[in-house]
């Protein structure tokens, strides 16, 4: 397997995506890792609104794990904990007020088990940074205390506490245009300003501690990176430098350091028009560092890196790509101080994608990653906890499917096969789609190989219908493998029997397939009463055939790309997608979808704002600001209200699936999310518009200006 390696700029390498001991392939000698895998991913927030931004932090075997939520109306920050490793956890935490929007938060922990959390809030008007912490492990919290405590707008948050218990937040004021270091040396009973930093147009900052105690602060920029150190706790730091050589946009930091004097420094760059992750490191404790290196190198934009570091020094990074069609959590990892990394690996794919990413490590082994994931419908946080060493089912697969046990001889029985990574005591579940149990088998060994009569746990014939083999096992240790799944149907059907065509459906009406990475293709399904010769044609607009697919079985599920027989993206415009399906009796069902293809980006036009200046004082008179433009397609439009200088969430004004072409008016009176008039002073308008196919109007979003007296 191929070692990624990171001691040069380079750019435009395809990754296979697969997780794995990655072998030594250079001059260099590479310490090796037991196999990496992780278990499924848990559902921690299971909200009706939208959950980002989470953060996490491990002491022994508790995890803590805090984020935002809009589920109320406004955004609010919440908190979980796991007391076993991150296998279970308690229901959410609301840590903040009703009274603002709460947002980004970050979490630490000390060696006395205090939990500490910050995130910018506008409970004050402008964005202001808040601090809780707990004394009891998570389960109650203190009062939040203002730290920024002025009048400009204080936002990104960071939290640290180093090894001696001092804790550190840093975050920006745009105000000001600084970065801004605070130290607690009490436990967060008071906090003291320890470094203000000229630094234009920040977009993040972070925070890490050496083996030696060091400091390391780093931010971003519109196109440097730049990182200072403390070496003396924090009474003096070191002059910022310059980390990323390159004039591309850079974003999105990240440090780790381990236990000696190595520092490693990530963030996303735009190359090429694509965003890669690069790590930089530093072997003298942040004095020097070595010339970046490019870890993700891929077709896809890769964004939002976050890095951390266990006790034997191994580097882990996780980031989101789009490589595998939609914003997916990726993992890599280094056991070199980040001269190679293995292959990046996607976690657990989902096909609605996901965003924010966080990595964190504990002294036993155990890697967590958390991440905000849209697999559900509306954005979740979920964790997936994995360690080096740890068993795991793969390969699952289930042959014939459709089987038919029928007793006619034909396909009567299925085979379900899987690969062990140890020997292990292993237990099969065959369950319904609502989880309802069939059948269940035990057994151990080296590997999984099952043949099954479709009977139930009664002695009786399975009906007919879908279902799923879950398979789990401990190994020798009784430590629980990572499992595995595997689909498969039922058809007792005789082939007497006509034909039926049961369901035919795309998951899009409409896709654009531009290589962007949203709706680049559309996916058909169909189920059928019994096994059947089927065919897909793709027709344009005069009946003529522009690609075929085939197959059989009791079901299809096929991509389409939008490419035609010669390889060659079709034309934009209406398109007929013919299903016929044939049985041994020659007797053919039929079905059409149609679907559009659309990689035109709506246009919008005269957007305006009316009045520019409103006073929301209730006499009537420029009470609201009327936001106006001309959009000249249908469009999911969404519109947010922020702070001009914070950037901090005021309110989520707008969200509508508009059809066709039309003016659009939109109303806001002054008032932030919890209803409560906004403090004086300029606020802005940003307009996201998607059309049905997931072109972007741009810029993304469009952003319009208003003032409130």
């Amino acid at each position: 397997m191929k070692v990624i390696r990171t001691f040069k700029r380079e750019t435009g390498c395809k990754l296979h995506l697969r997780l794995a001991l990655f072998a030594l392939l250079t001059a260099f000698a590479v310490p090796t890792l037991a196999e990496i895998n992780f278990y499924p991913p848990v559902n921690l927030s299971y909200s009706d609104g939208l959950s980002f931004n989470p953060s996490l932090v491990t002491q022994g075997d508790n995890l803590f794990v805090t984020w935002d939520d809009n589920s109320s109306g406004v955004k609010e920050v919440m908190f979980a904990r796991s007391r076993d490793k991150g296998e279970n956890y308690t229901p959410p935490k609301q840590l903040s007020s009703s009274s603002g929007q709460s947002s980004a938060p970050d979490v630490a922990v000390d060696s006395h088990g205090r939990v500490h959390v910050v995130w910018q809030d506008t409970l004050y008007g402008a964005s202001t940074i808040l601090y809780v912490r707990s004394e009891d492990g998570g389960k109650t919290f203190s009062q939040a205390v203002s730290l920024s405590g002025d009048d400009s707008a204080s936002v990104r948050a960071d939290i640290l506490v180093d090894s001696g218990n001092v804790i550190y937040v840093a975050w920006t004021d745009t105000g000001t245009e600084e970065v801004i270091v605070t130290q607690s040396v009490d436990g967060g009973d008071s906090f003291q300003q320890v470094a203000k930093m000229k630094a234009n147009f920040v977009s993040s900052v972070r925070m890490t501690a050496g083996g030696d105690r060091r400091i390391h602060v780093a931010w971003t920029n519109a196109q440097n990176i730049y990182h200072m150190y403390s070496r003396n706790g924090g009474r003096s730091f070191s002059r910022p430098v310059s980390i990323s050589a390159s004039s591309a946009a850079s974003s999105s930091v990240s440090l780790a350091a381990d236990a000696g004097s190595n520092v490693y420094i990530g963030w996303s760059e735009q190359i090429n028009d694509e965003a890669e992750i690069y790590v930089a490191r530093s072997e003298d404790g942040g004095q020097h560092f070595a010339p970046p290196g490019n870890i993700s190198r891929n077709p896809g934009s890769s964004i939002g890196p976050d890095l951390t570091t266990d006790t034997d020094g191994v580097l882990y990074v996780v980031w989101q790509d789009t490589t595998p069609g939609n914003y997916e959590a990726m993992f890599a990892y280094s056991t070199d101080r980040a001269l190679t990394f293995s292959p990046a690996a996607n976690i657990s794919p989902s096909e609605l994608g996901s965003l924010v990413t966080r990595v964190a490590v504990n002294e036993s082994g155990g890697i967590f990653v958390a991440w905000d994931d849209n697999r559900s419908g509306n954005f979740e946080i979920i964790v997936a906890r994995g360690m080096q060493g740890l068993a795991a089912i793969k390969n699952a697969t289930a042959k014939p499917s459709p089987f038919s046990p029928n007793g006619d001889g034909s396909n009567d029985t299925l085979r379900v096969r899987a690969d062990f990574t140890a020997p292990l005591q292993w237990e099969a579940s065959v369950l319904t789609p609502e989880d309802e149990p069939v059948n269940v088998f035990r057994g151990n060994g080296e590997r999984f190989d099952l043949t099954w009569d479709g009977l139930d746990h009664n002695g009786v014939v399975t009906p007919d219908g879908s279902y799923r083999f879950l398979i789990t096992g401990v190994d020798l240790d009784g430590v629980a493998a990572a499992p595995a799944e595997v689909y498969f149907s039922v058809n007792t059907v005789s082939d007497s029997e006509p034909p039926q065509l049961l369901s035919y459906e795309s998951n899009y009406a409409e896709f654009g397939p531009d290589g962007d990475g949203r709706r680049d293709n559309v996916t058909l399904k169909a189920s059928f009463n019994k096994n059947l010769d089927w065919t897909l044609s793709y027709q344009n607009r005069d009946g003529v055939e522009l690609f075929r697919q085939q197959g059989s079985g009791v079901s299809l599920d096929k991509v389409w790309d939008g490419r035609d027989f010669s390889g060659v993206k079709v034309a934009d415009d209406r398109y007929v997608i013919a299903l016929s399906a044939t049985d041994t009796q020659g007797i053919s069902v039929n079905g059409e979808l149609r679907v559009i293809v659309d990689t035109v980006a709506p246009q919008w036009a005269n957007i305006s704002v009316t009045p520019e200046v409103i006073t929301p004082n209730g006499d009537q008179s420029d009470d609201k600001a009327r936001l106006e433009f001309d959009l000249n397609e249908g469009a999911l439009t969404t519109v947010y209200v922020y702070e001009a200088r914070g950037g901090s969430l005021v309110r989520e004004l707008y969200r509508e699936p508009l059809i066709g072409e039309r003016r659009v008016a939109i109303d806001w009176d002054g008032r932030s999310g919890t209803g409560n008039v906004v403090a004086p002073g300029k606020y802005i308008f940003k307009v996201w518009m998607r059309d049905y196919a997931a072109n972007r109007a741009e810029p993304y979003p469009v952003v319009a200006g208003v003032t409130v007296r």
